[in-house]
């Protein structure tokens, strides 16, 4: 296999180790050893710090279907593990860590309880071993331009319109986590211009959802940009019972075969406009229309039935 990398992004979030997908995160690192993208970006809430939740330290009652099964240590060597397998997939690709809300806690906990010892305690990163693996570590809230007119980060809002907002306070592209929505809103300007608001799914197990629905409005999966002449564009990946659906390749129109779709119309588009009531009125319009793409240069099995 090749090791040159793509102009390819790959951007996946919210897997939430203990209560995670592992047939899901299998299929996104298949994905990324296939397409060899130059950036893969770990949108925060890889792990969960089920551990440090403040309904487990007291303060709230949590409404839990299922219950992380991993301390935090346990996490914590999990993602490192992982980490570790991915790099050494993609050696040639740079990965990008955004710290999550989930991944806060360790330090907000730490702070708030023990902070003469928080400050002697290793960091996350420090714990992942980020800097040994060569990825990039980003803090939490802060958003980075790691690709062309896209901001990324993980994000605070979960409602229905919550990369729609994002995108209009920004005005450039987005991809936030968080939601565990997958889930593009474009915005295409008076001058051309189209901007992209995007919502990158997860790769949790919903059987261990935190809500008090069995089956909450989230959707599996992760999201790939893809470079254009107009700058970069999304593509949602949904995963599906740990089978990521993706197009395996691109399609490129040749000039004739864009000749012979749009012919035909033209040739319909240029009648007489009496002819095209007369045909109409007698029931025989979509004769007339396909008759026109039998004489136009349409590929023969796009031409009439």
């Amino acid at each position: 296999m090749s090791s040159r990398t793509s102009d390819l992004v790959v951007v996946s979030g919210d897997w939430h180790l203990g209560e995670h997908d592992s047939n899901g995160i299998g299929a996104l690192f298949r994905v990324v050893q296939s397409l060899r993208p130059r950036l893969l970006v770990l949108n925060g809430d890889i792990l969960d710090c089920s551990e440090l939740h403040k309904s487990v330290l007291g303060k709230r009652q949590a409404l839990v279907n299922g219950r992380n099964p991993l301390h935090l240590y346990q996490e914590v060597i999990m993602a490192r593990m992982l980490l570790d397998f991915l790099v050494s997939l993609v050696p040639e690709t740079k990965v990008v860590f955004l710290e999550g809300n989930h991944e806060l806690r360790l330090g907000t906990v730490g702070k708030n309880q023990a902070p003469a010892l928080f400050e002697l305690a290793a960091t996350l990163p420090e714990l992942l071993g980020l800097e040994e693996l060569g990825i990039e570590w980003h803090p939490y809230s802060q958003p980075v331009e790691l690709v062309p007119g896209w901001y990324l980060f993980h994000g605070t809002r979960t409602n229905i319109h919550a990369c729609k907002s994002a995108l209009e306070e920004t005005c450039r592209s987005i991809v936030q986590g968080h939601s565990h929505r997958l889930k593009v809103f474009p915005k295409t300007d008076p001058d051309g211009r189209t901007i992209w608001g995007v919502e990158g799914g997860h790769l949790r197990n919903v059987a261990a959802a935190y809500t008090p629905l069995q089956r909450p409005n989230w959707q599996s999966g992760f999201v790939v940009l893809s470079p254009s002449p107009l700058g970069y564009v999304p593509h949602l990946i949904p995963v599906v019972k740990g089978t990521a659906i993706f197009p395996t390749s691109a399609v490129e129109p040749t000039p004739e075969w864009i000749a012979g779709m749009w012919q035909p119309i033209k040739q319909v588009l240029s009648l007489d406009a009496q002819r095209i009531i007369d045909a109409t009125v007698a029931g025989g319009l979509w004769d007339l229309v396909a008759n026109q793409a039998r004489t136009g240069i349409l590929p023969a099995h796009t031409r009439s039935r």
